[in-house]
């Protein structure tokens, strides 16, 4: 499961990057790598603060496999860190295993919850898909970064807050699909940007030529 969750992860940040800074050997090796590593924490009891820990940091360094600026890859990070917790927990909660605190081991072992959260990740990265300007490499103004990055950090807070104010697991339900929605649709927004921007870039080019 989780080598195919990395072959999804692959997916889902091929929506954002597109031009490499290293050869296909080694972007497989590094997704395989991420495997493995998210493979070994099962045999241990990981809390799940260390376990969003680990995964935010190998998401980051799987950023640096591809050509970006500093802001698009925060952005990203944060958006796909964003979709994945509302995803797991969205599962989680709906297959009866809440999350007691963050600091406290998991014990989740349903087979079905596990590869639900890989299989639905998956249609949402097709999904996703279909936004092909996030790619571009087009200038966004730093007016626009601040709410792309500040909405979805926003929605990963609350998510967190969730968690740790022992919330009535139909509520984390009901909170993880709303804040899923909000933030597809802000993936929606985000490409509309980046569209408009390459836009404005070959609408200037065009008048230089003129």
């Amino acid at each position: 499961n989780n080598f195919f969750y990395a072959y999804v992860l692959y997916r889902m940040f091929r929506i954002f990057y597109v031009e490499k800074k290293v050869g296909k050997p080694i972007e497989i090796a590094a997704y395989l790598f991420y495997a493995c590593i998210i493979s070994i924490t099962v045999f241990f009891n990981t809390p799940p603060i260390i376990y969003l820990s680990l995964s935010t940091t190998l998401y980051l360094l799987l950023t640096f496999l591809y050509a970006a600026s500093v802001k698009k890859r925060l952005a990203s990070i944060i958006l796909i860190c964003l979709i994945i917790n509302c995803i797991e927990l969205l599962v989680n909660y709906a297959t009866g295993y809440y999350v007691q605190d963050l600091d406290t081991a998991m014990q989740y072992n349903s087979v079905f919850g596990i590869t639900a959260i890989t299989i639905l990740t998956f249609f949402i990265v097709l999904l996703l898909e279909n936004f092909v300007n996030l790619k571009n490499g087009a200038k966004i103004a730093p007016s626009y970064w601040i709410s792309i990055i500040l909405i979805p950090l926003g929605s990963l807070t609350l998510i967190l807050n969730n968690l740790t104010g022992h919330t009535k697991p139909n509520q984390v339900i009901i909170d993880s699909i709303i804040i899923l929605g909000i933030n597809i649709l802000w993936f929606y927004t985000y490409d509309q940007i980046s569209r408009l921007a390459r836009l404005e870039i070959e609408n200037y080019m065009m008048l230089q030529q003129n």
